[in-house]
């Protein structure tokens, strides 16, 4: 429409954070707080983190999931929405939510006032993720200032009907947090099996 087209463009960071293991969440968390900090800098309005960004994506089981030495999910949320507040910026990322039944691989969408606009989990799991997530489902889109946001987590890319839903529900962007395994270890080595 005529007002949008008028309105100034959107600068979107995909922060790119290095893959840890769930004992490595402490550095995470910087690495995390680094990467909200250089978006700001560089005056992203739009921050889209990694799938799983926190605290790993890899978990073993739902058990060492919970008997880690990790922010809980809330602890996490509430982190990051100052985080989000204190540089005024939209960030989505995805994280492991316990809602202390189940684990879903989970995204939030938190406003530049550090209000959690949504969330979403994962509907379509792929490979691993069926070993300790369980499916979400519902597919919805969440109004913003910066215009209508739907969130997709990785492997829901080769899923053309949630992607279709959220474009007939008027999605103006869809952000998209992934986590392509990386079988190496070491920097500048990468192998995946996809």
């Amino acid at each position: 429409d005529m007002k949008r087209s008028s309105s100034p463009p959107v600068v979107v960071a995909a922060g790119q954070i290095q893959s840890r293991l769930m004992n490595e969440a402490s550095a995470t968390l910087q690495s995390i707080g680094e990467t909200i900090r250089e978006a700001a800098r560089q005056k992203a309005r739009l921050l889209v983190l990694p799938e799983c960004a926190y605290p790993a994506y890899l978990l073993g089981s739902v058990d060492s999931y919970r008997a880690g030495d990790h922010l809980s999910s809330r602890e996490f949320t509430d982190w990051l929405a100052a985080q989000a507040a204190e540089h005024g910026m939209y960030i989505v990322s995805g994280f492991v939510e316990d809602t202390g039944e189940s684990l879903f691989n989970a995204a939030l969408l938190i406003g530049p006032d550090g209000r959690i606009i949504g969330r979403t989990r994962k509907r379509f799991l792929w490979n691993v993720d069926q070993d300790w997530f369980t499916p979400g489902e519902e597919i919805t889109t969440f109004a913003t200032e910066i215009g209508r946001i739907g969130i997709i987590i990785c492997a829901e890319a080769r899923v053309p009907e949630i992607i279709a839903t959220l474009a007939a529900q008027g999605a103006d962007l869809i952000a998209m947090p992934t986590c392509w395994i990386n079988n190496a270890r070491q920097p500048g080595e990468y192998c995946n099996p996809q």
